[in-house]
């Protein structure tokens, strides 16, 4: 028993001096590596999120073509009716491009054009139990409009096409009621689009 007892000590620690020798070696050649190693992983971490960031940005026509579509959509969620319930700035919209709203019924479909011809990269949008009014200053009235009718939204100097109605540079949003929403045409450093604010509030609370 003596003597298994003298054996069994010594193999532990020729196996600790051994883990620990080995341990030191692997050290000292990955030692002057790690920089670079570490170099490498932030590097990829920012090549990531670079690409992440290219992707979830958009272009300044599908960026102004959301911001419409999302302002229009919001008119849709108020419970109160005859009221302004937006504003959107067209300016921003790119030269060449307009956004073109027809009316197919009870359904308004919305689409960005460039050069007359709607614009692959943006996928129209339409919106369901929805029917767009024309104001009239004159008659300070709402108009529903007319089946395959279209009314085109673009900034005044950008405006070169043959349009049916254009709404300019600024232009308020109106909810009529569950199913209608009018746009009112305007232009910055004019009073035209004040006209309806002397009648109308703004919606209240939304659904």
């Amino acid at each position: 028993m003596m003597n298994k007892r003298a054996i069994s000590g010594p193999p532990s620690i020729v196996t600790l001096i051994l883990t620990v020798v080995t341990a030191s070696f692997i050290i000292m050649i990955v030692a002057p590596h790690l920089s670079d190693l570490a170099d490498a992983f932030f590097d990829s971490l920012e090549n990531g999120e670079e690409q992440n960031g290219e992707t979830e940005t958009l272009s300044q026509e599908e960026e102004t073509f959301k911001n419409f579509v999302d302002s229009y959509k919001e008119c849709k969620e108020y419970t109160s009716d005859n009221c302004i319930c937006g504003e959107f700035d067209a300016r921003p919209i790119p030269d060449g491009f307009y956004i073109k709203l027809e009316n197919l019924r009870l359904k308004t479909r919305i689409e960005i054009y460039a050069d007359n011809k709607p614009t692959p990269i943006v996928t129209p949008v339409v919106i369901e139990n929805d029917r767009f009014y024309r104001y009239s200053k004159q008659t300070n009235d709402f108009w529903p409009g007319q089946p395959n009718e279209v009314i085109t939204i673009a900034p005044v100097e950008y405006d070169a096409y043959n349009r049916v109605y254009t709404t300019n540079n600024k232009v308020q949003l109106f909810r009529i009621n569950e199913e209608g929403t009018s746009l009112i045409k305007g232009t910055y450093g004019g009073n035209e689009f004040d006209e309806i604010k002397k009648t109308y509030s703004r919606c209240g609370s939304s659904k």
